[in-house]
């Protein structure tokens, strides 16, 4: 197991890729990561819109951050600027433009939701790779037979909490940085 630590904080944060991209192609993606913003509970869903000087869907901004942090992308200033260089990022955004302030603003009153979203697109992903028996379009295989996979549901829940966790507090952490510049 401790061999599979050292090996995790290299690759990322835990259990998963720093960018899920390396397991799933990105279509499947940004597919999947609106499947897991639908997939919250509706008393938890976020308001329809985020108070702004220009009003943004709260849906749209969820799913944004959802795909955005599951790909190592953190910084709000950073995924401001992929909106316009990204066409996956842009297609989420509905070709609207939220600033580095807006999108820093959304996180801090939705951090619950967000990170029980990127669980829900953390779990569907983790199901896949690793042979989930149900049938799907969106079913992958693991490539690597050797990878290890954690013996139980309640131990791989855990840890796709825990990374959920920290990719949030690193978002939290660049734009600190970005503040104090």
């Amino acid at each position: 197991m401790e061999t599979r630590q050292r090996a995790s904080v290299a690759s990322g944060f835990g259990p998963l890729p720093i960018n899920l991209k390396q397991w799933i192609d990105e279509v499947r993606l940004v597919h999947l990561s609106l499947v897991a913003v639908q997939a919250l509970d509706p008393v938890e869903t976020p308001g329809s819109r985020c108070p702004s000087d220009q009003e943004f869907p709260a849906p749209m901004m969820m799913t944004l951050l959802t795909y955005c942090f599951s790909i190592g992308l953190f910084g709000s200033h950073d995924i401001e600027r992929s909106i316009a260089s990204d066409s996956a990022v842009r297609y989420l955004c509905a070709n609207q433009f939220p600033d580095a302030n807006q999108i820093r603003s959304f996180r801090r009153r939705n951090t619950p939701q967000l990170k029980e979203s990127l669980f829900n697109l953390f779990k569907i992903v983790w199901t896949r790779q690793f042979n989930d028996p149900s049938p799907s379009p969106y079913s992958l295989r693991a490539s690597d037979p050797a990878r290890h996979v954690p013996a139980s549901p309640t131990q791989w829940e855990r840890e796709l909490s825990i990374e959920a966790d920290l990719r949030i507090k690193m978002a939290m952490l660049i734009d600190s940085m970005a503040l104090d510049e």
